[in-house]
């Protein structure tokens, strides 16, 4: 879909300079040492039919209105690896990047260093070798190997891509005691995040600077349910006839179709499949239709703002199920508010009886 990467009144820097800043991020990942990504995940990258992928997202979009020129799906040139020991996959809003987790080059590094003949100082690299190790076989068991694990977190990132975007700031500057307020929005399809913030002006309080924050993210699990649903569909789709070697692609099948393994987000995805199926059920409609309506608010980025809609979910659930929805968080595996983020989902989930 179309960014919207738009400054609001009195912002010094307009879109110029964000596109501007965009592109420096670009020259400072590909001047890294490790370049723009490892060898491991250009091979990963090289088996990628880069224009079939595109034409399955294209096929979609076209189903709503949005047009190729209009289509934000991203080629090989944004597409970096993360630094390697990082863990982070994600897509970068305001620079118009995919960050793609580099475990074949993370195994690669450990092993490395432990074959290396003076081991001072690498207390624990036997551990973390072990721990990716495990987390190979497993990607292996659940994706059929780990390019193809890699695969379908691209596409996962690809659809946020995709999404609607909207990225607006305000910016003011000696305000009564206070420099540097602004205010920044930002949507990527259902999720929205609101930041304020204000510094404290030196000319008042010469040291240290002190800092006032307010952050808000709205509808994070709805949105990574919507992605990671569609993204499957879309692997699906392209594992039919890529080429893809059928002894992988048939292991990813098997786990999609009859959940046989936990897949990235299964619990958020889980959910949202749960919230289809009973508005399904009360509106009489396909869960199918009611499927591409969610789809449709991904690429579209609802707010859930007209009446109309917030009726939808008040009557066939409860006025209160949309802010309840928006308020539920969703974090990766390995964050320290993962079993916190899953126990109020769960709550949430009995409270609906989904």
């Amino acid at each position: 879909m179309t960014r919207e990467i738009n400054p609001l009144e009195s912002v010094p820097e307009g879109i110029g300079k964000t596109q501007e800043k965009g592109q420096e991020e670009i020259t400072r990942l590909l001047n890294r040492s490790e370049g723009q990504f490892s060898p491991e995940l250009q091979k990963t990258l090289e088996k990628i039919d880069f224009a079939k992928l595109r034409q399955l997202f294209l096929d979609i979009a076209l189903r709503f209105g949005i047009y190729e020129d209009d289509l934000n799906f991203l080629d090989k040139k944004r597409i970096f690896g993360s630094a390697v020991r990082s863990v982070d996959s994600y897509y970068d809003l305001e620079n118009n990047i995919i960050m793609i987790t580099q475990d074949k080059a993370n195994i690669s590094h450990y092993e490395a260093r432990l074959k290396l003949k003076d081991n001072t100082g690498l207390v624990g690299d036997e551990k973390m070798l072990e721990v990716l190790n495990r987390e190979k076989k497993a990607m292996i068991e659940t994706y059929g190997s780990v390019d193809l694990s890699t695969l379908q977190t691209l596409v996962h990132e690809e659809v946020h891509a995709i999404s609607k975007h909207i990225c607006k700031s305000l910016y003011e500057q000696n305000v009564d005691k206070w420099t540097d307020v602004w205010l920044r929005v930002h949507q990527s399809g259902y999720r929205r995040n609101n930041i304020y913030k204000k510094q404290l002006n030196a000319e008042f309080y010469p040291a240290p600077l002190m800092e006032s924050e307010k952050f808000l993210k709205v509808f994070m699990v709805l949105n990574e349910a919507v992605v990671e649903k569609l993204a499957r569909e879309i692997m699906l789709k392209y594992l039919e006839n890529s080429g893809w070697p059928r002894e992988e692609a048939s292991v990813f099948e098997e786990t999609v179709k009859n959940k046989s393994k936990p897949l990235s987000y299964a619990r958020e995805v889980y959910l949202l499949e749960a919230i289809i199926k009973k508005l399904s059920q009360k509106t009489k409609k396909s869960e199918e239709s009611v499927w591409q309506i969610f789809i449709k608010g991904l690429l579209e980025g609802e707010k859930f703002d007209r009446p109309e809609e917030r009726k939808i979910f008040e009557k066939n659930f409860s006025p209160n199920f949309l802010k309840e929805l928006s308020n539920l968080s969703t974090w990766p595996s390995w964050h320290s508010k993962r079993h916190e983020s899953i126990e109020e989902l769960k709550a949430f989930m009995e409270r609906y009886k989904l």
